[in-house]
């Protein structure tokens, strides 16, 4: 997963892929791409954490559904592990999540958002200055943003 900050906001972006690949050249490549991005974005002080999900590592077989759910405890505990290293003074912390995922973890990463979004309590809140959200223990702000999914069956 990759994981962007600054001061007021967390991007969270995980990687999935359902095979058994070479995991370090993946990271690589996705540590790589990301450095590219970051040029950018170091301006604003953020700080990127590159996680290729690890949960369903041979574990492939059991079907998408078990590894969607899987993913999408992965995501859940990756960044509350993210969010709890850091102690801020802020109510609400904010995490845009992204996923990409290549062949079967294209399909896990589609099943993972349909489960956070039965999982997680939708806001109502009105506030104009804040994108639609969903709340995590009662304050993490996650926000939706990417979903890229590369040789995988819709």
């Amino acid at each position: 997963c990759i994981v962007g900050r600054n001061n007021n906001s967390h991007d969270d972006d995980m990687a999935s892929d359902g095979s058994d690949s070479n995991r370090a050249n993946q990271e690589e490549i996705v540590q790589t791409s990301v450095e590219e991005i970051i040029i950018g974005e170091s301006k604003r002080s953020s700080t990127f954490i590159v996680h290729n999900a690890v949960c369903n590592e041979g574990s492939t077989h059991d079907g998408v559904e078990k590894g969607g759910e899987r993913l999408a405890n992965e995501m859940l505990e990756v960044i509350r592990d993210e969010i709890g290293q850091r102690t801020q003074t802020h109510k609400h912390q904010d995490v845009t999540i992204s996923i990409v995922g290549n062949s079967l973890g294209g399909l896990y990463g589609r099943y993972a958002v349909a489960k956070l979004d039965e999982l997680l309590f939708a806001s109502d809140e009105h506030d104009t200055k804040v994108a639609p959200h969903y709340i995590l223990d009662d304050n993490i702000r996650l926000h939706f943003n990417v979903f890229c999914s590369t040789a995988s069956p819709h």
